[in-house]
């Protein structure tokens, strides 16, 4: 079978100067040529280039196992004396942990001393009757000892698992280790300081290992750490367990809000709101307060909840430094709650407490539930975080996505807002339900990123496409069609991110090294004067740094041939340059903007290409090309009109008469 048989496979008729989004993305490479470039054909590929047309693949191979059904989770706890400051915090969420595992899978908990490793656990049935009684087996004072014997615990975790199960290993420990080979056995590590000693081994780890690696942030380390868990225990296998609220507040009058604080000040000792729980995420229901300083829980000294119905609670549990409520019911009631909670008035005033409000619950539709995920790429000069937001496979649009980013060297996190505007790098395709931006943070030093991505129904401008995609439209290259779109219930959801590594150059730190974004709109606006040679352009502005920010100057040229418009070195010596003072100052990256420009002759095709600067003089790549082309004709009146010419998606070109 030859898999080029739906392809264009005559090179020769291949255009790499259209403006296609196949030419933008590719660098005017045809998808033949795209797909023959990868790692899997090159061993394939003939020297011949005929052949190479032509090249066979070898028919698929299949193998088939049975389903595992079988969830086991086994700890391996650092339980050294580096963990003193954190271990509070972290056994009360692993009681989170324990208490979403499902009934009938298997729990195991495994101490790491400094050269030993201690089984506190077998793998245990996890039942309705002994959830308690596992989490009391997690150690609750830790050892005089500095270091711990992590390679030791992984060693009896593996020996320990049964690979007819699935499910993972997951170790919690202080600093980042780099122990261990990969193993077929998922690893996860949980950690909450970089230890770096040697960052090639490192990145091998990350990029080999099939576990993942999750630094805590230093911020609401319960909720984080809690999050974390619940996110390797989907990861591992186990039930969607998905944070659907969470809000935070501080009972002092006199604290000053900096930018990054996303604590609500609170006057007095009262507190008060809204939640909404989904009906695809309504079982096994968790409402949780949590107080802080940790172990406070005594300081809440009322906490009620009411159902949308008017159903209320007012006998929330105490416990494991959380105060909250737990309905196991298959479905529970959705739409809006109300809650009401109150702290001690002494303690509100002069200790200036605070507490989070977090709702949890279990997805009970499969497929139907607001579904948020993440990931990163990492570049040659940058790196871009991701995230997707669906509903039923289908593309959520116009939502709010935030990312809370703490860097390797600061406890301060950066706050960057995710766009799906599909205005150009790193935003490709318009509404297609992928938000994403830049990260140009450059740390001082190696290590990981820990990141919380947030997602809304933007107050109520979140909407989901239906039956896009008609017979009757044509696809826009940079967006997707469709029919129409319907507003989503409120929805929110918080989840912590694979930690992610940056690698560090010495020599560009505390210089501006990140060019702007990379025009990839340039179009054709419309053409003002009737009888004469003028056209204005349009485009996106691009940032400071990529999407970031505001840029510093344009340059922007045309040429009859594409050719000398593709490279820097013929775009600043061979095209014509469009004068310095009709170009624009950049405005705010995502600002349009435009320019109009007089051709130079007519009955002739004009490419137009530009490129940004910042004031370092980095410099963007090149933008997308706009041929435009204007024939002279003469009427009878010897009046001389222009029909203009927009090539928009392939070489033939309708044309616009004025």
């Amino acid at each position: 079978m030859h898999i080029f048989q739906a392809l264009c496979t005559n090179e020769a008729d291949y255009n790499p100067y259209t403006p296609t989004k196949q030419n933008i993305l590719c660098s005017g490479k045809s998808a033949l040529k795209t797909i023959l470039a990868h790692q899997d054909f090159i061993s394939s590929v003939s020297g011949n280039k005929s052949e190479t047309l032509g090249i066979q693949v070898p028919p698929p191979k299949f193998s088939y196992s049975l389903k595992k059904k079988t969830l086991s989770i086994i700890l391996v706890l650092d339980i050294s004396s580096k963990m003193a400051s954190k271990w509070s915090r972290t056994r009360d969420a692993l009681f989170r942990l324990v208490s979403h595992m499902p009934s009938g899978s298997e729990l195991g908990i495994i101490s790491a001393k400094s050269k030993e490793a201690v089984v506190n656990v077998e793998p245990t049935v996890v039942l309705g009757s002994n959830r308690e009684g596992l989490h009391g087996r997690i150690p609750y004072r830790l050892l005089n000892e500095h270091d711990a014997c992590i390679q030791c615990g992984i060693e009896k975790a593996t020996a320990m698992f049964n690979p007819d199960h699935i499910g993972s290993i997951i170790v919690v420990s202080n600093s980042y280790l780099d122990l261990w080979k990969p193993s077929t056995i998922p690893i996860h590590q949980v950690f909450f300081e970089d230890k770096w000693d040697n960052s090639t081994l490192s990145k091998n780890f990350e990029e080999n290992s099939v576990g993942v690696n999750f630094k805590v942030p230093p911020r609401k380390i319960l909720q984080n750490l809690s999050a974390i868990f619940l996110q390797l225990l989907k990861l591992s296998n186990g039930p969607r367990i998905e944070c659907t609220h969470q809000r935070f507040y501080h009972f002092e009058q006199n604290h000053i809000q900096t930018y990054e604080d996303e604590y609500h000040l609170v006057s007095g000792n009262k507190i008060s709101g809204t939640f909404s729980v989904e009906k695809e995420l309504s079982t096994d229901l968790w409402v949780i307060l949590t107080p802080e300083p940790a172990g406070f829980e005594e300081d809440v000294q009322v906490f009620k909840i009411t159902s949308p119905s008017g159903r209320k609670w007012a006998f929330p549990k105490y416990a494991h430094g959380i105060v909250y409520f737990h309905f196991e019911a298959q479905n529970n009631e959705a739409g809006i709650w109300t809650f009401e909670a109150e702290l001690h008035p002494i303690v509100a005033k002069t200790r200036g407490s605070r507490v989070s409000l977090e709702v949890f619950g279990q997805q009970s539709n499969a497929g139907n539930a607001v579904t948020l995920d993440f990931w990163t790429f990492s570049g040659p000069t940058s790196t871009l975080l991701y995230a997707k937001v669906t509903q039923d496979r289908l593309p959520i649009q116009d939502a709010h996505v935030e990312a809370l980013v703490y860097p390797p060297d600061s406890k301060e996190p950066t706050r960057l807002i995710l766009g799906d505007k599909g205005s150009g790098y790193p935003d490709i395709t318009h509404a297609d339900g992928i938000y994403s931006t830049y990260l140009t943070h450059q740390p001082k030093s190696p290590g990981f990123f820990s990141v919380i991505i947030s997602a809304d129904y933007n107050s109520g401008q979140a909407n989901l496409p239906k039956f896009y995609g008609h017979a009757d439209s044509e696809c826009c290259g940079s967006s997707l069609p469709d029919f129409y779109a319907i507003p989503t219930s409120p929805f929110s959801r918080v989840l912590p991110g694979k930690s992610f590594s940056v690698e560090v150059d010495q020599k560009a730190l505390n210089k501006d090294i990140f060019p702007p974004n990379r025009i990839t709109d340039l179009r054709l606006k419309n053409y003002p004067h009737n009888t004469s040679l003028y056209a204005t352009l349009e485009w996106t502005a691009p940032g400071d740094d990529f999407d970031k920010g505001q840029a510093f100057r344009y340059e922007m040229r045309c040429y009859t041939h594409p050719g000398s418009l593709v490279n820097l070195e013929d775009f600043l010596n061979k095209a014509i340059a469009v004068h310095e003072t009709l170009l624009p100052t950049p405005q705010v990256a995502g600002s349009v903007q435009s320019i109009t420009v007089a051709l130079p002759w007519p009955n002739e095709v004009f490419y137009y290409a530009m490129t940004t600067l910042d004031e370092s003089n980095n410099r963007a790549e090149i933008s997308n090309l706009l041929p435009v082309y204007v024939e002279e004709i003469k009427t009878t009146t010897q009046l001389v009109r222009f029909n203009f010419t927009l090539f928009e998606k392939s070489n033939f070109c309708p044309k616009i008469q004025f």
